[in-house]
């Protein structure tokens, strides 16, 4: 029903959050359109998922785990995210990263370690880069 909803009011998201368990990630990324700009995989293991969000939000800027993902962890990230966005700031992902490092509490600081941001991606930047040289051949 959403996605009628936004297809009828010709809406397309720009911040896309899958928040759940991993066996279910493939539905959130069935899902996905080319106008993904931010997608948060909180799910165990998101940074698996690189290459399929890309494929079709193909310049997003992508945080995932690489091990678990926790609510202590993503609802901070995600009101952080949120709050830059309603104050229509840019958002500066070594600075957001920064002020999640502080919020983020110590029995959770190991798993937090697990996450990439955007700035720190090098599976995304390698397949964005790819990507680019494939399409020049």
């Amino acid at each position: 029903e959403l996605n009628d909803y936004l297809i009828t009011n010709n809406i397309a998201p720009t911040v896309i959050i899958h928040r759940g368990h991993s066996y279910n990630v493939k539905y959130t990324i069935e899902q996905l359109l080319p106008s993904g700009k931010i997608v948060l995989l909180g799910s165990c293991g998101g940074y698996h998922s690189l290459n399929e969000v890309l494929e079709i939000c193909t310049d997003a800027h992508i945080i995932s785990s690489k091990q678990v993902g926790i609510g202590s962890i993503n609802l901070p990230m995600i009101n952080s995210i949120t709050e830059t966005l309603r104050l229509g700031k840019d958002i500066n992902w070594p600075l957001l990263w920064k002020q999640l490092e502080k919020i983020i509490k110590s029995s959770a600081k190991e798993k937090f370690d697990d996450y990439v941001p955007p700035h720190k991606n090098l599976g995304a930047l390698f397949l964005k880069t790819y990507t680019i040289v494939s399409e020049k051949e």
